[in-house]
């Protein structure tokens, strides 16, 4: 990680023009879908984006019925953000003719810079060198873009974009140094009901970083969450200070981190150029900024999931009611594992636990309802609405597993009223349910956990 602050931050986060442009410029359209170039024109027009649409290409007269031009300084208005899908050594001079236009952004999709050899690291330092000495801003270049739903913006060749999504307003924004492989993500998020609010990839970094947007984004009131897959932080001095603003802002910064074993890193080199630093590092500046490292894809989304869904706790306070014994141990070693605390139940807790449990059940944390909770029919019922009112805990996670109707009672129904009524998250991990018992916990904004 590079602790030594950027030359180059005046201005940067102030990314408004960048994401919610008056007018885009795609500089290599084209008229044929099949090509690279037609993909971001067709992406803007479905997906409604409302200001000028500039296709840039001196081989075409019109495109999509759109005047083409053939040069971004023959475009007769000011041009916000530009789109430039290029063979790599046409990229640089079609940069300096941005840059003479006055363009305040670029979004360089082309491969063949540092990912591919000294002559394309050469073509990356002519880019590097065009953002210094302009007011030109630079994302990528070999990047599968930027997306932001609000405003339609759909600077990406990804054909996950090129329809709006069914859903928006999650707040969660992800930014990826991949980017095939974050379309992968964005696309397992929305198998699972999430939307993505901003969808970046960075690429190989010549001009904005993820710093840059880290900070924008900590100031934008519609974010409540920012996901992160990250090879590297170049500029480690203001990732952590964004980080830190994030925290203290109550936005949740949630990291995959790659880069553990040599392979991995040698893996990000040839991929973007990235260089990754020890993660011991890394691990110790995520603790300092507030900023939660997870392993899996599934955990970021999981966790995410609960951003959405108001479920995160306020406390570290965990109560844990299990119709298993050994589930119960297991789910307390995870609790403990995450640093949380799974405190004994006292006072008036315990004993209306004691008064509905069966004599050989124990009224401590967790509970385990035994068997009984298949022949007592409303035992469930009852203590799910005892833990949720409980003061001492700031989050109740239900575990069993099975058909959930054998347990005699509306399982979801009861799940739902008593989060309803209660002022802390209740978690269900439930395994081997049927689909649409986790789905009509989802609707109702119950997380739950196969």
């Amino acid at each position: 990680m590079d602790t030594q602050t950027s030359a180059q931050t005046g201005g940067r986060s102030g990314l408004e023009r960048f994401f919610a442009p008056r007018s885009i410029a795609v500089i290599g359209a084209s008229a044929n879908p099949a090509k690279i170039g037609a993909r971001p024109l067709a992406a803007l027009k479905t997906n409604g984006y409302q200001g000028q649409i500039y296709p840039i290409n001196p081989n075409y007269d019109t495109i999509g019925g759109l005047p083409c031009y053939p040069s971004a300084q023959a475009v007769p208005g000011p041009i916000d953000l530009a789109i430039v899908s290029l063979p790599a050594p046409l990229v640089p001079e079609a940069l300096r003719d941005c840059a003479q236009k006055g363009v305040a952004y670029a979004v360089v999709f082309s491969a063949g810079f540092a990912e591919a050899g000294p002559e394309g690291a050469a073509l990356q330092r002519e880019i590097e060198r065009i953002v210094a000495e302009s007011t030109l801003q630079v994302l990528g270049p070999n990047t599968a873009g930027a997306v932001f739903h609000h405003t339609a913006m759909v600077a990406s060749f990804a054909s996950t974009f090129m329809s709006p999504p069914v859903h928006q307003g999650s707040g969660i924004a992800f930014i990826t140094q991949s980017g095939a492989f974050g379309v992968y993500v964005y696309n397992l998020a929305q198998q699972l009901g999430l939307v993505f609010d901003y969808y970046i990839n960075t690429g190989n970094e010549a001009g904005l970083e993820v710093a840059d947007f880290l900070e924008y984004l900590a100031d934008r009131s519609e974010v409540r969450a920012v996901a992160l897959y990250l090879e590297q932080v170049r500029d480690g001095t203001r990732f952590r200070r964004a980080a830190e603003r994030c925290f203290r802002r109550g936005i949740p910064v949630i990291a995959v981190k790659v880069g553990r074993s040599a392979e991995a890193r040698r893996a990000a080199l040839s991929h973007t150029g990235a260089l990754t630093g020890a993660e011991d590092v890394y691990d110790a500046v995520f603790r300092q900024s507030g900023v939660v490292r997870v392993d899996g894809i599934m955990e970021l989304l999981e966790l995410l999931d609960l951003v959405v869904k108001n479920a995160m706790p306020r406390g570290r306070r965990t109560g844990i009611l299990t119709s298993t014994g050994g589930g119960g141990a297991w789910m307390t070693d995870l609790c403990r594992q995450a640093g949380l605390e799974v405190p004994e139940f006292v006072g008036p807790t315990r004993e209306a636990l004691e008064a509905v449990l069966p004599q050989f059940a124990a009224a401590s944390n967790p509970v385990d309802l035994t068997g009984q909770m298949y022949t007592q029919r409303d035992l469930f019922r009852r203590c799910v609405a005892i833990l949720a009112r409980d003061p001492a805990i700031d989050a109740l996670v239900l575990l069993s597993g099975g058909d959930p109707e054998t347990v005699g009672v509306g399982v979801p129904e009861t799940v739902v009223e008593a989060s309803q009524s209660s002022d802390k998250p209740l978690l269900v991990a439930w395994v081997g349910a049927p689909d649409w018992f986790y789905r009509k916990l989802g609707a109702a904004g119950v997380p739950a956990f196969r």
